[in-house]
């Protein structure tokens, strides 16, 4: 075995798995299927018996809703400049180029630049992208992470109100 081999990154999402890190993948889909959540729940759907599993679904999403520091974004954003040609720019109006993309990818999380970056690469774009069809790719990716987690976080509050007061395990960080 190489080093390289020995190496385990965490799955990057892609189009059909947009949020990979998520172990529960029937119930998140279950959550994000549709229809006013309070209904879903007077039907029976979900019960307070599933809080344990919401609450181990939003700390799985949590950090993926991260916000990516500006150095790793910059990584990513250098190697995927470096599969195609570039301007031949001076070094100051490289570096304020640089600094626009990071203002624009501001917010974003790390896997969604890295999953949008993959799927870039691997598109039959032969240049690089600009800042605004980067953020229209990220889209795909960047959606299912932050209303996944909206909707995570409100199953669990609608549940816990529905929670006898005196059941402290089931009574948590419903942020």
């Amino acid at each position: 075995m190489t080093a390289l081999q020995t190496i385990t990154a965490p799955p990057l999402p892609t189009p059909s798995l947009p949020v990979p890190s998520v172990t529960n993948q029937q119930l998140f889909a279950s959550l994000l299927a549709g229809g006013l959540f309070r209904d879903r729940v007077k039907a029976g759907e979900f019960t307070t018996s599933d809080l344990p599993a919401l609450r181990q679904l939003e700390a799985q999403l949590q950090p993926a809703n991260e916000p990516a520091k500006t150095w790793d974004a910059a990584a990513v954003m250098e190697r995927l400049f470096a599969h195609y040609p570039r301007p031949d720019l001076p070094e100051s109006a490289a570096a304020n180029r640089l600094e626009d993309w990071y203002d624009d990818l501001e917010g974003l999380p790390l896997p969604v630049i890295e999953a949008t970056a993959r799927d870039w690469r691997r598109s039959n774009a032969r240049f690089a992208p600009t800042p605004g069809q980067f953020l229209e790719k990220a889209k795909r990716y960047s959606e299912p992470h932050s209303v996944g987690l909206g909707v995570v976080r409100l199953a669990i509050r609608i549940l816990a109100e529905q929670a006898p007061s005196n059941d402290t395990s089931l009574q948590g960080s419903a942020a």
